[in-house]
């Protein structure tokens, strides 16, 4: 494979004429269905959720790393403790401390 083959592909890019607008997450890249939302608005693509030890220590952490936490804690009766953030490049996941077994 060429080093042009294996280039990452641009923030935006054109196909047929059309404009796309293409993602960059730590996951890697993903089309958005639309704009990127504004604060307080709803999501438009998946939201991971990672499984943490302790969903406390990960509000603290986030924080201090340049992301913030956009929606509280809450507890899911047999499920466990689940927080989201927003990272230092605008995308949203979630925390999920499992609950005891």
């Amino acid at each position: 494979m060429n080093a042009a083959a294996s280039a990452s592909p641009p923030a935006s890019s054109t196909r047929a004429g059309r404009s796309q607008r293409i993602s960059r997450t730590p996951a890697g890249y993903q089309r958005r269905a639309g704009g990127a939302p504004g604060d307080g608005q709803a999501v438009n693509a998946f939201v991971n959720t990672i499984q943490v030890e302790s969903i406390e220590e990960t509000e603290r952490k986030v924080p201090d790393a340049g992301g913030e936490q956009v929606v509280a804690r809450d507890e899911i009766p047999g499920v466990g403790k689940v927080s989201y953030f927003k990272d230092t490049e605008g995308g949203i996941f979630g925390a999920l401390e499992p609950a005891a077994e």
